[in-house]
């Protein structure tokens, strides 16, 4: 877990030398303070001995360096807590799916209704010739079967 410490202050000591780097300054400053707690009761802890005083500042050490990272990320990346939040929750869904973006749908018009309805039709008719309702040539409910590629002219 000092590692994780470690990795933290080198990237607070990255961005004070590089200050264009840092977008969101209170987020820096959050992960600063988190850094300072973990050295702070990493102190106590080694004070105190071993117990259950140490493993509390062990626990409570592991939940700094989680915000720390968090704020660094956010700080860097100018992004504010509901935006990354946002951001986790489409890529969330996103692995579910296993895509690479999140689906698009986009509603047909009504003639692609009919479309898909006479599409229907004729292979009901195909299917079950028996079963075809009576249909005048000319109506709306004919149906063009020169036009449709799957289904066989019934003429």
């Amino acid at each position: 877990m000092e590692g994780v410490t470690t990795a933290l202050v080198g990237f607070i000591l990255v961005c004070a030398a590089l200050p264009k780097l840092v977008k969101n300054r209170t987020h820096y400053y959050i992960a600063l303070f988190a850094v300072g707690a973990i050295i702070l009761l990493s102190s106590f802890a080694s004070i105190a001995g071993p117990g259950a005083f140490a493993q509390f500042v062990a626990a409570l050490n592991g939940l700094l360096q989680i915000v720390g990272l968090a704020a660094l990320v956010l700080a860097c990346g100018g992004l504010s807590a509901r935006q990354l939040a946002g951001e986790m929750g489409n890529a969330f869904e996103v692995i579910r799916r296993g895509g690479e973006e999140k689906e698009t749908i986009i509603p047909l018009g009504p003639e692609a209704y009919a479309a898909m309805a006479a599409k229907a039709r004729s292979q009901a008719v195909a299917a079950n010739p028996a079963a075809a309702p009576a249909q005048r040539p000319g109506t709306a409910d004919s149906v063009d079967t020169a036009t449709d590629e799957n289904s066989i002219p019934l003429e």
